[in-house]
Parts: structure tokens; sequence; C-alpha cells
């Protein structure tokens, strides 16, 4: 019998190519177009409350729509990557997005905004999973962790983008002109997708011995300069099999599953508030709206400080790190509310820092769930990770427009926002702690995770 080696053997030995760094920069570029939608619409929304005159509750609504439509795409569409190829996925999900932001030009009130923000956020369930799962997928496992924080950076370059179009479109073009942006970006990424990435390994072999030999391509391609012999395989063949939802509570992964979807839901709530009650907060208080979308884009600027998430969650212990931003931003979103004022100056290091624990915590979540789940779930268990996260990113929008218009000001609304945060470190301790316990010898170990 000829020799056989596993994938993922092969690319942890192997140090890391120039192909798979433009792989990984394809990826952020498509999350770019996540963050980017994620941000505009909160940037926007003083012009289209302007426009319509719409109440502070329904404004809750509308920029909650987006992350109500991702919810739906995270739970329904990213484990669609199982049966049509992840770079499939992505690109017919990224070309979607984009006719959707154009298609929002039609919109001439709020009922009909909401449709278009949900439809949207439809698609990026079909993106952001698939696009994470897919590049991991071929980086070293020592890796990954810096790797995922690297992704997100796109991510946040979206989020700061949005402010720059923001600035530029609104005076001249309207929140119409924003979304023309918004259109035209996710095609560019769908393009570049298509030109530079190929299918995930794991899914080519579940495929049969056509799908062998073309990984054995890839693998040529990944490594030239020391090419691979015999037959490559998946490595645990039954998990070829287990792609399925239910799935992701077998083998000991129940606690770890709820653990995981209950941080990152208490840091989405606060994550959401700050992205899209920041900018309107500051108007509220005083500010312009050019110094509110300054203000807020400065704080971002946090999230883009938080790559280093990866590295130190790869260096002294990836629960631990995770553990300790969520206490740190409990102790920073309070400070937030302590020192709000219409001067940039006042406000923008508390930010920052705000910024940096809570985008800091996406990053870090979705690494710990890149780590727990095996490559045949992974696409399927963050895409349900990330969705259930969504209930928060409804919650942190939709909450406070409530509490304000029933009389609460943003000062004890920022109060409120340190519990969520408080929460989420006990559920990821409480996740470290149980997989410290003694696992039967047919589990794989998860000493990675902790």
């Amino acid at each position: 019998m000829g020799l056989t080696t596993p994938v993922a053997e092969i690319i942890d030995t192997r140090p890391i190519g120039h192909l798979q760094i433009v792989i990984a920069a394809v990826g952020a570029l498509a999350l770019l177009c996540e963050g980017f939608d994620l941000q505009i619409m909160a940037y926007v929304m003083p012009r289209i409350v302007h426009e319509w005159g719409i109440q502070p509750a329904r404004q809750g609504t509308i920029l909650s729509a987006g992350y109500s439509g991702m919810l739906i795409g995270f739970l329904l569409l990213a484990p669609l990557a199982s049966r049509v190829g992840a770079k499939r996925l992505v690109v017919w999900c990224l070309l979607a997005m984009g006719a959707l932001n154009l298609a929002t030009l039609l919109a001439t009130d709020a009922q009909m905004l909401v449709a278009f923000r949900i439809a949207v956020g439809l698609t990026l369930g079909g993106v952001v999973p698939p696009t994470l799962a897919l590049v991991a997928e071929i980086f070293p496992a020592r890796h990954r962790s810096a790797l995922i924080a690297m992704l997100y950076l796109g991510t946040t370059s979206g989020i700061m983008i949005a402010g720059a179009v923001a600035w530029a479109m609104l005076p001249h073009y309207g929140w119409r002109g924003a979304m023309v942006v918004g259109g035209l970006m996710p095609v560019v990424a769908a393009l570049a997708v298509a030109a530079v990435w190929f299918e995930s390994p794991y899914w080519l072999l579940s495929r049969g011995a056509s799908g062998s030999a073309r990984v054995m391509e890839i693998l040529a391609r990944l490594y030239p300069g020391a090419p691979v012999n015999g037959v490559v395989i998946a490595g645990a063949q039954r998990e070829l099999r287990a792609g399925g939802v239910v799935n992701l509570f077998a083998e000991r992964r129940l606690v770890g599953t709820l653990m995981l979807w209950l941080a990152l839901s208490f840091n989405a709530v606060v994550y959401f508030f700050v992205l899209s009650w920041m900018p309107l907060i500051l108007v509220k208080i005083g500010a312009t709206q050019q110094n509110a979308i300054f203000a807020s884009t400065l704080a971002n600027l946090g999230g883009i400080a938080a790559i280093a998430t990866g590295y130190l969650m790869d260096r002294f212990g990836r629960s631990r790190v995770v553990i300790g931003y969520f206490f740190a931003g409990a102790l920073f979103v309070p400070l937030v509310g302590v020192l709000l004022s219409p001067t940039v100056i006042v406000i923008a290091p508390a930010a920052f820092c705000l910024g940096y624990c809570v985008s800091g915590l996406q990053k870090g979540v979705s690494a710990l769930a890149v780590e727990f789940y095996p490559p045949v779930l992974r696409s399927t268990g963050l895409g349900w990770v990330l969705g259930i996260g969504r209930s928060g990113a409804i919650l942190g929008p939709m909450v406070p427009g409530f509490l304000m218009q029933s009389g609460w000001g943003p000062q004890q609304v920022f109060f409120l926002m340190a519990l969520p945060l408080a929460l989420g470190a006990i559920s990821i301790a409480f996740m470290q702690v149980w997989y410290q316990k003694p696992l039967s010898p047919e589990r794989v170990q998860l000493d990675a995770l902790l």
C-alpha cells in the first residue's frame, strides 16, 4: 500500500508561502465588505432620519435589520459550504450582496429599507464563516489565532472605510451615494475570490479520488519547492460524514458550543451598540455629524490595534487572553459613558480602548471556534457561533433605542453595557475549566484551545 499523508500534517509542517498570504489578503477583502456594511447604516442614519422623520425606536429597528438577516444567514447559509463548497458559496453571496445594496437605492420609506437590510444581512451569513474556515484550513495550526485576527482586520478596515465614504459622500450625494459604494465593493471582492482562491481541501477530499488529485494540485501550488509524495487524505475519515448541525453537540462539544454562543452574544450586544449608536449619541449631545463620524472612526482604530489579539492568544493561551479582554472591556464601557462629550479629544482615548477590547473579542472568540471544531465542521460551527452571536447584535442596537425613548440617558446605557461583557468572561472561564477535565481516550484533545 502506498504512502498516505493527512493534509493537515502537510500544512502544519510547512512554512507559510506567498500564495497563502495572497489568499488570506483576499479573505480580508471579503470581510472588508462585511465591515463596511456593518457600519455604513449607522453613519448615514442621521441623514435618513432628517429625510424621513423616523422615531428612535424605529431607528433601532433599521439598525438591527441587517443583523437579523445575518443571524438567519449564518444559521442557514454557512452550513451549505459543506455541500456546494466554501469558495462557490462566498462568490455567490458577495455578488448577491452587491446587487442588494444597489437595490437599496430604490427604498422610499423605513419599511422598504428594513426589508433590504435584512436581505443584505442574509448574504453576509454566506460570506464570513466560509471565508474564515477556508483560509484557516490552509494555514498551520500554530498561527491560526493570529490569522483570524489578521482576517478580521478586513472587517475593521471596512468599518473605517465606511466612515471615510460617509464623510465624503453625504455632503454631496446623500446616503444613496454611500450605498452605491457599498454595492460595488462586494462585486470587486467576488471577482478576487473567483480568481485567487481554490476550494477547501477537506471538501475536495470528500468528493472521492478526483478530489484527492485536485488537492495534490493545490498543494503543489502552495509548496512548489517541496513536492508531496504519496496519497493525501483528510485524516480522520469519519469526520467527512459529520458535517451536520447535530454534530456541533457530539463528542463532548455541547458545553463548548453553548459557551461560545453565549460569549459572542454577550460581546455582540456591546460591539454592535458601539458601532450603531456612537455617532447618533454624539450628535444627540451636541456634536456635529462630521465630528461624530470622526470620533466613531477614531474609536474603530482600536479595532485595528486589536490585530495583536491573535499573537497574544498564540503566545499566552487562547482562553486566558479572551477572558482578560472581557474584563477589560467591562471597565472601559462605563468609562466611555462617564466621558461622553461632543469634543472628540475628550472621549477618543477611552473609546479607542473599548474598541480594542470588543473588536479583539470578536476576533478572539472566532479563533476559539476555529480551533474547537474539526475542519469539516468549521463553516457550520462558525456559522452557528456567529449566527447565535448575532442575537446580541440585534439587541445591541434595538434595546438602547427603546431605553432612550423611555427616558434613559446615554450615560446610563453605557453603564448597563458593562454587564454583558462580565457575563462573557464567565462563559469562557467556565468553558476553560470544563475542558480541563480528563477526556475519554477516543476524544480528540482540546489542549490547544486552553
